[in-house]
């Protein structure tokens, strides 16, 4: 199956959508920290991130919170998620996750646009455009969206990320 290339521009819905993933990325540290302290206990390797709903190890909570336990019911395997009755609890893991971009995903914005896979390079420098690389499209795509774009394009504007990407990690 080969890719295709598109770049979308700037002001429409998908440009924006993308942008909202995007930030959520940059605050996902942020996120976390305010999850442990809401929790009592790191976050990281311990909750589902990509998930509307809160949802924690049963170890971590055995381990760490005992008295939390009973907030909980089953979530899954070794997974627990809030309790109906706990509703400050799921409140305020719904006020983290809009606070901080979380409920936005890439594969919500494929499947509204009906692509099935590929990739997506954000527009982090304010160029006026992302980038993305589908795998198969399931149905037609709005061209006044989606400008055609080539695998070469793609992968210079890859590399361009790149070069400023080291040149943050340089910096510090």
């Amino acid at each position: 199956m080969t890719s295709k290339y598109y770049k979308v521009a700037k002001g429409t819905d998908f440009y924006d959508y993308t942008q909202r993933v995007f930030t959520k990325t940059l605050h996902y540290k942020s996120f976390s920290k305010e999850v442990s302290e809401m929790l009592g206990f790191k976050a990281d390797g311990n909750i589902i991130y990509n998930r509307k709903a809160l949802y924690v190890r049963r170890t971590a909570l055995e381990k760490f919170t005992p008295e939390s336990l009973k907030l909980y019911k089953a979530g899954g395997g070794d997974w627990m998620t809030p309790r109906v009755a706990s509703k400050s609890l799921i409140c305020a893991y719904e006020t983290l996750r809009e606070k901080y971009n979380m409920n936005y995903e890439t594969l919500d914005l494929f499947s509204e646009y009906s692509i099935n896979g590929g990739s997506i390079l954000f527009d982090f420098d304010n160029s006026g455009f992302v980038y993305v690389e589908v795998k198969q499209i399931l149905s037609e795509l709005d061209s006044s969206i989606f400008i055609e774009s080539n695998e070469i394009e793609f992968l210079e504007r890859r590399l361009h990320i790149k070069k400023l990407d080291s040149k943050k990690e340089e910096a510090k």
